[in-house]
């Protein structure tokens, strides 16, 4: 698919591996859209870099959580830029507790994992179907090697995980054939969010690695970006973008 004067939302993307996607998507032409719930001065700073490369960009803030917001902000969207190529499914929501600790992982913590990862997926995907169904398009749900093995920060993380990736698979069938929905689950990626880990276990898990290292947002962006323009032909799949720990 050709991306050049089309448009892209990122969810999540004035930061991280979200702001990473932005960016390559922009310098292969694509107008884009940047969702963001916190961090406003990254996202109004991210726009004025991509536009001083001639490339239109808008900063919307967006709880995806929130189904009448999602729905507003898509409709805004709409006005600005007419129809999208690419959905970008980013933002998520975590909390660090261990698995054993059974009665951490209350039920308010799985209601508020749950409403950003799943739902809010959900709602993101729905609103935008219209804009995509346009000129076709793709969505790239970012999902989690936790959804796979069942590992990760928390158990309600790893299960919404798992929703997320069966969820694509649905919505494969629902919105093809004009719109393609495909996931990308990382592993443990180089963000500022990580960074707060001990470098000791950054160690252990690169070992734990095929490629003995971590994954980096850019070589996140570099998968997320050829499945929206480098193939027509890929839906309802998850790619596991971890250097080879799971399998």
């Amino acid at each position: 698919m050709n991306i050049k004067g089309r448009t892209a939302f990122v969810t999540g993307g004035n930061t991280g591996m979200g702001r990473a996607i932005i960016l390559n998507l922009a310098a292969h032409g694509a107008n884009v859209c940047i969702g963001y719930f916190d961090f406003e001065e990254e996202a109004f700073k991210l726009v004025e870099e991509i536009s001083k490369t001639g490339v239109n960009a808008k900063a919307y803030k967006i709880n995806i959580a929130d189904e009448q917001n999602v729905i507003g902000v898509m409709q805004e969207v709409n006005k600005d830029f007419g129809e999208l190529c690419a959905l970008v499914n980013c933002a998520g929501m975590t909390k660090v507790i261990p698995h054993q600790d059974l009665y951490a992982m209350t039920s308010e913590l799985w209601d508020k994992i749950y409403a950003v990862n799943v739902k809010g997926t959900f709602f993101c995907c729905r609103e935008a179907k219209p804009l995509l169904d346009k000129q076709g398009g793709c969505i790239v749900n970012i999902a989690s090697t936790a959804g796979l093995n069942g590992k990760g920060s928390c158990i309600a993380y790893a299960c919404s995980k798992a929703a997320e990736i069966n969820m694509t698979r649905s919505l494969a069938r629902v919105f093809a054939p004009t719109v393609r929905v495909v996931a990308v689950a990382p592993g443990l990626v180089q963000t500022n969010f990580t960074k707060a880990m001990e470098a000791e276990r950054f160690t252990k898990l690169a070992k734990e690695t095929c490629l003995e290292r971590l994954v980096t947002p850019e070589e996140m962006a570099d998968v997320v970006g050829s499945l929206i323009y480098g193939t027509d032909i890929l839906t309802g799949i998850t790619i596991a973008a971890d250097g080879g720990r799971v399998f």
